[in-house]
């Protein structure tokens, strides 16, 4: 019996120790960094948007900032953008001058990887309006990726929370942007209201229609 209560209290013990550590995610801090000022009147006028994630927190070195932009069309969510899904090594033969053949080998991954002596780890979110295309540039500090996502006037780049400065879960995805034309009630149109609900739920509150959310993941 003394037994049979050592064992029954050490797989207490270890069942409660795993769920203490599927509940204790790392917390990393973000910040935002939108234009200001002279520089925000020229985007504006020239219809370019621009919104900065950065993150200098140490307990995100060696982890991997991963986006995905999901377009919610009447509050049905569809993926329209990911990276880090796959982040198998590349190997590619080069046919050398000699005849011999070297190997070209590409971390496809590399660019998201918060390195130590990368200093800050700043995502650059930017992008320009053309006819009915957001043409918009995602910009690592080791690489960036272009994108197209349809898109109307008046649409905005924004920080999703009324804090510039919040603690993300890591290996969670998390809203961190919105690209959306606001909430229209009557002849004006209100972009603020956004932060006041959960990004996936804009259209059950302000039946905003067609919007995208951009998640971040930083995974281990």
């Amino acid at each position: 019996m003394k037994n049979f209560s050592f064992v029954s209290a050490v797989l207490i013990s270890s069942l409660f120790l795993f769920q203490y550590q599927l509940l204790a995610q790392d917390k990393v801090e973000i910040s935002y960094n939108a234009p200001e000022g002279r520089e925000r009147i020229i985007n504006e006028l020239n219809d370019v948007k621009i919104l900065e994630i950065i993150s200098s927190d140490k307990k995100a070195h060696q982890k991997k900032f991963t986006l995905q932009i999901v377009r919610f069309q009447e509050g049905k969510p569809d993926t329209v953008f990911s990276n880090g899904s796959n982040c198998d090594m590349i190997h590619i033969p080069v046919p050398m001058a000699n005849g011999d053949t070297a190997t070209y080998v590409h971390d496809p991954c590399k660019s998201l990887l918060y390195l130590k002596n990368t200093g800050d780890f700043k995502i650059t979110l930017a992008g320009k309006l053309q006819d009915s295309t957001f043409s918009m540039s995602i910009n690592y500090p080791y690489g960036s990726t272009k994108i197209a996502l349809a898109s109307k006037p008046g649409y905005v780049l924004q920080n999703p929370y009324n804090d510039d400065k919040r603690k993300i879960e890591t290996n969670t995805p998390t809203p961190v942007a919105l690209y959306f034309g606001g909430y229209k009630q009557g002849n004006g149109t209100f972009y603020c209201l956004a932060k006041t609900a959960k990004a996936e739920e804009m259209f059950q509150k302000f039946q905003v229609e067609d919007y995208y959310v951009i998640y971040l993941n930083i995974k281990d």
